[in-house]
């Protein structure tokens, strides 16, 4: 515990003094102070020694996207996302944190068969530009291309490319030879960067003009010749060869995360060598066949016709992007790329409504602004980093400055600087990014306009305008809009802010706060005294009982007690429970006290009528993947009374089972709208 402490203390000393978003400079300043603090996180994290993957703060195994291994995976995805924000970063390649991270990326490369390992792993080696690992990003392009779904989208895993463990260690060991950690070589001039590219990179200011091209006598082939493209390593073409790339996935559909990271994934992997034109034309159909009344993609194909996602949007609008550059962008012989027809994306009706359908959503948590008209109120968008890194991704590859008339850079970066720790990390909602490191890491991707498609996105600079917002957003809109688009699970702010998060009130009447706590404390006190005749009856009487004090002095007890005492508390706790509306479930789930957690939880089984099934099955859902196995337990208990179903997790699951019981019950859930 000691090392760690002592890191976790310098760190927050080192920024105990940063930029706040109340200090009188300019944001460009503060976007690098931001930048800074999150590198400095996530190499004391990676650094040899460091705690590794979920940092120094709270995280682990949680629904979504949290950890990009919920099935079959290492947990590598993690570094790699890391890696990759610390490279686009400016910090070298040579850098401790970085040569420890590209160590354990190599080392379990070919181990894992999850979709977002494999394509953060992609990601991460073509953005470090070794030579040596351009066999790596061959084998992972061909085993994510063997987990494409019928539909052409991808679930959790890809099971092609199977290798027996002697296979992997040989294959490792060969592709392993020539690979150095201290000078990672053949770095992408294109990409190499020490700092954030300056704002100006999306101005339509003009350019300087470039030196003019030399004479290019007539005949010259206008496709790359074979001795300029990559060419595959003599194992990978062997494995080829031999059938072991072919189709392994049968299953007929997959969701729309998954998705996106292998859409990214492909399309740093075409650089080297392989061919996946085929599977990036199947997710551009895939996403114009799915795509929602209101312009933008669900979480699943089973929510197509329900309320959209923005993550969910922008990874629509990633996949008509590279479907449509895997279809028009051509390398010329002198490897430079051209762009045929580039100005077809601007007149695409579905790319115009998706840039709607996010503007609206932007411009809805826009407008509202604190009483001086000064920065934007974030409201829940402060905790979805993974949604900051989708918008991010968007804005860079269709060359925007703005979506729906605003500078989502300006827009995101101020939400970031405000929600910035003093360590340098960012808290994510526990949902969306999981871990720290992941959501400090998307955080930095955002900050520094990471553009992992720069080939293209160079291309369609200025071809591409901002269509606006697809509604007006203003008054009592705005709220609805927002929260329509909200897919966060309940989270508990106290773990991002380290404030005490106030009761619930769950019963209505007046009480100041210090009468309230002497009323509990006397309840309390008497029944814990009481013995086994006058305990029943003072259970019933607080079980019955109105005034929020008798809720809290069960919780208190059932927390204190033990045996037969502590359980006739949790039952009465739950009991009173089933009297309060839906809303207030929901609210009490989210909450620290993990009784009042687990009661809520299980007196929620109880609301199977409620026309808001939805929303708390959803807060029950985010309960199932509480790190708390007794709060999960009673989650999965009122689960399977509303619907009949059982998707787990067993007493006493891995990490691994919990999320997939989670993401399953979150398939189910869709299928209920």
């Amino acid at each position: 515990m000691a090392p760690r402490f002592a890191v976790t203390f310098a760190l927050l000393f080192a920024f105990a003094s940063g930029s706040r978003a109340g200090d009188p400079v300019d944001n460009s300043e503060r976007i690098k102070t931001a930048i800074k603090g999150g590198q400095t996180y996530l190499r004391a994290v990676f650094k040899p020694g460091g705690p590794g993957a979920g940092g120094f703060g709270p995280g682990g195994v949680v629904p979504g996207v949290a950890v990009f291994s919920p099935i079959g995976g290492t947990g590598i995805g993690s570094f790699a996302l890391s890696g990759l924000a610390l490279l686009e970063s400016g910090v070298s390649p040579r850098d401790e944190a970085v040569i420890n991270i590209t160590r354990y990326c190599r080392e379990g490369a070919l181990s894992s068969n999850s979709t977002y390992d494999i394509s953060l792993l992609i990601m991460f080696f073509d953005r470090l530009g070794a030579r040596s690992d351009r066999a790596f990003i061959q084998f992972l392009t061909y085993r994510l291309l063997t987990g494409q779904c019928t539909d052409g989208s991808w679930s959790y895993s890809c099971a092609g490319m199977h290798l027996d463990p002697v296979q992997a260690n040989a294959l490792r060991a060969t592709l392993l030879a020539n690979a150095k950690l201290t000078t990672p070589e053949g770095v992408r001039p294109a990409e190499q960067k020490e700092k954030p590219r300056p704002r100006e990179d999306l101005d339509d200011a003009p350019k300087p003009k470039k030196d003019p091209p030399k004479d290019t006598p007539k005949d010259a082939p206008e496709e790359p010749t074979e001795e300029a493209k990559p060419r595959l390593h003599p194992v990978i073409r062997r494995i080829i060869e031999q059938g072991g790339a072919g189709p392994a996935n049968t299953q007929g559909s997959g969701d729309h995360s998954n998705t996106q990271f292998a859409t990214v994934g492909l399309w740093c992997g075409r650089r080297h060598g392989v061919d996946v034109s085929a599977a990036l034309a199947a997710i551009d159909k895939h996403y114009r066949a799915l795509q929602t009344p209101d312009g933008g993609w669900s979480y699943t194909i089973a929510g197509a016709l329900s309320a959209s996602s923005p993550s969910m949007t922008c990874a629509g609008l990633m996949g008509l992007a590279l479907g449509f550059g895997a279809k028009n962008l051509k390398e010329r012989a002198d490897r430079e790329p051209k762009l045929e027809d580039p100005e077809s994306l601007n007149k695409d009706k579905q790319v115009m409504d998706g840039l709607k359908y996010v503007g609206s959503f932007i411009g809805a948590v826009g407008a509202q602004r604190v009483p001086d008209g000064g920065d934007f109120q974030p409201k829940d968008i402060t905790s979805d980093l993974y949604f900051m890194w989708s918008l991010e991704r968007v804005g860079m590859v269709y060359g925007l400055k703005t979506i729906g008339e605003i500078d989502w850079y300006d827009w995101g970066s101020k939400i970031l600087i405000r929600n910035q720790q003093r360590d340098g990390s960012w808290r994510g909602d526990g949902f969306h990014s999981g871990s720290v490191d992941n959501s400090t890491s998307f955080a930095l991707l955002f900050l520094c306009r990471a553009d992992l498609t720069s080939d293209l996105s160079n291309s369609l600079k200025g071809r591409v305008k901002d269509p606006g917002a697809s509604r007006l957003v203003g008054g009592g809109d705005i709220s609805k809009i927002v929260d329509d688009a909200r897919k966060a699970s309940a989270s508990n702010r106290s773990a991002e802010t380290g404030k005490p998060k106030p009761q619930p009130r769950t019963d209505t009447g007046p009480s100041t706060a210090s009468a309230e706590e002497a009323s509990v404390d006397k309840l309390v006190a008497a029944l814990m005294a009481a013995g086994p005749g006058e305990r029943e009856v003072l259970i019933g009487e607080y079980k019955q009982a109105k005034g929020s004090q008798y809720t809290d002095a069960l919780s208190r007890v059932a927390a204190k007690a033990t045996g037969e005492k502590q359980s006739q508390a949790r039952e009465a706790l739950a009991e009173r429970l089933k009297r309060m509306t839906t809303n207030t479930l929901i609210d009490c789930m989210a909450y620290q006290d993990r009784e009042l957690r687990r009661a809520a939880a299980l007196a929620a089984g109880s609301k199977k009528d409620t026309d808001r099934l939805v929303p708390l099955a959803k807060a029950l859902i985010a309960r199932v993947g509480d790190q708390d196995a007794f709060v999960a337990q009673a989650a999965r208990t009122s689960l399977k009374a509303l619907s009949d179903q059982d998707f787990g997790p067993e007493e006493g699951a891995s990490a691994s089972d919990r999320t997939t019981a989670v993401l399953a019950w979150q398939k189910w859930v869709e299928s209920q709208k």
